[in-house]
C-alpha cells in the first residue's frame, strides 16, 4: 500500500481481493475448459481421466512460460540487459572484480 498515491491506499487495498477473486475464477475456468477438452465431460472413463490429469496442469504451465518469454523479450528490447542492468538486479547480483 505504500506504493499507492496519496489518499488512494484504500483503493489499492480493495484491489488485492478483487485480483485474487478474478485469478481464482480464471483458474477454475481454464481448468474446466482443459478438462472438458480432454474428454472428461463425456464421462469418467479411465482414458479421459488420464488425459485430463495430463492437460489440466499443463494448461497452467503455458501462461508462466509465455510471461517469462515476454519479460525476457521486453528486457532485451528496452536495453536493460547486459551492462545496463536495473537497480534491483544490481543490488542482487554481486560484482565480480578481476585482479589486474
Amino acid at each position: 500500500m505504500s506504493g499507492a498515491k496519496d489518499r488512494e491506499e484504500t483503493v489499492a487495498a480493495a484491489s488485492l481481493a478483487t485480483v485474487q477473486q478474478a485469478g481464482i475464477a480464471l483458474g477454475a475456468a481454464v481448468s474446466g475448459l482443459a478438462a472438458n477438452a480432454s474428454g472428461l465431460g463425456a464421462g469418467l472413463h479411465l482414458d479421459a481421466i488420464c488425459r485430463a490429469a495430463f492437460w489440466v496442469p499443463l494448461a497452467f504451465v503455458a501462461a508462466p512460460l509465455a510471461a517469462c518469454a515476454l519479460g525476457i523479450r521486453l528486457n532485451l528490447v528496452t536495453g536493460r540487459s547486459g551492462l545496463t542492468s536495473t537497480l534491483a538486479a544490481k543490488s542482487c547480483i554481486p560484482t565480480i572484480r578481476r585482479p589486474e
